[in-house]
């Protein structure tokens, strides 16, 4: 409440004054079952047997009051019939923090709140509320780059829902990996090839990555996706859309050798490819002289 800047007094409070539907439907969480009645009898044996909790916080509405932190705990004490409970209470009208509160107040006390929820809630303060991504981070502790990276993740699902595409197969991860591609043309048909040939993990990393370095225009970058769909087998009517199969050898080959080519262009030494100690050279030459032979050797086939 403090971070809000509420101010709130301690009462005791009679539990027939606490509007308990409306209560619920306070946004704290985001699941349809907002209260779970094992967790408050649990709650209830819990107080029986003499164990502290937080005080529920309590809005006032004249003579009624809402709870805007502790809906567990108030079907506890209802469960053990008292009658009155200790309470902080506030009176605000402010939309903000009677929006951000429930969330907030969630993350610390009662149920803990999945991680994936909170991300939710501060994304959802951040566009409802317009706070920025610093004070969503502080408010739910959780790290700004999860909450910017979720946030990018999400719009471009929404992107890729108006192309049609099944966004629904693509992790955040891979999402991630593919949100730097600005051309849109470029992006969704890196998606839809993501979708159709079943790419995903490190197959997907490399893919996604071959792609973003093609900088130079659309029609390079289309090139990497052309080539890649020659090289990875479509899957097939059915078989579910993260396959486990390994990739023909045809495949891997293709795969392997087009980002080695891309690796090496423009770098001739050792020293361009970050291979400074004595001991790593002494490992990679010979490697790269036996490999260097077996291309050659299919060069010329």
């Amino acid at each position: 409440m403090k971070a809000l800047a509420l101010k709130w007094l301690i009462q005791e409070v009679p539990l027939k004054q606490i509007n308990i539907p409306k209560s619920l439907e306070n946004n704290a969480r985001a699941k349809e079952d907002r209260l779970d009645k094992e967790v408050a009898s649990d709650f209830a044996l819990a107080m029986a047997a003499g164990d502290i909790f937080p005080r529920v916080v309590l809005l006032e509405r004249g003579k009624e009051k809402i709870i805007l932190g502790g809906n567990h705990r108030i079907a506890a004490i209802e469960e053990l019939h008292a009658e009155t409970l200790e309470a902080y209470l506030i009176s605000t009208d402010d939309e903000k923090a009677l929006g951000l509160l429930p969330r907030i107040l969630n993350r610390g006390h009662g149920i803990p709140q999945e991680r994936k929820e909170a991300i939710g809630h501060a994304i959802y303060a951040m566009k409802e509320f317009g706070i920025d991504v610093e004070e969503a981070a502080a408010l739910f502790s959780i790290a700004r780059t999860t909450i910017q990276q979720t946030s990018r993740a999400q719009e471009l699902r929404v992107e890729l829902k108006k192309a049609a595409i099944n966004d629904a197969v693509i992790t955040d991860s891979t999402l991630l990996k593919l949100s730097p591609i600005k051309n849109e043309i470029v992006r969704n048909s890196a998606a839809r090839l993501l979708v159709e040939y079943s790419v995903s993990g490190e197959m997907a990393k490399t893919f996604l990555e071959e792609v973003g370095q093609e900088k130079r225009s659309e029609a390079n970058q289309m090139a990497v996706i052309a080539k890649w769909q020659n090289a990875v087998p479509k899957r097939t009517e059915g078989e579910p859309a993260k396959s486990n199969r390994k990739l023909p050898i045809r495949t891997r080959f293709l795969i392997a050798l087009g980002s080695l080519e891309k690796l090496l262009r423009g770098k001739c030494s050792l020293a361009n490819l970050q291979i400074t100690t004595t001991h790593e050279q002494a490992t990679v030459r010979p490697r790269t002289a036996k490999v260097g032979k077996a291309m050659s050797s299919l060069a010329k086939i």
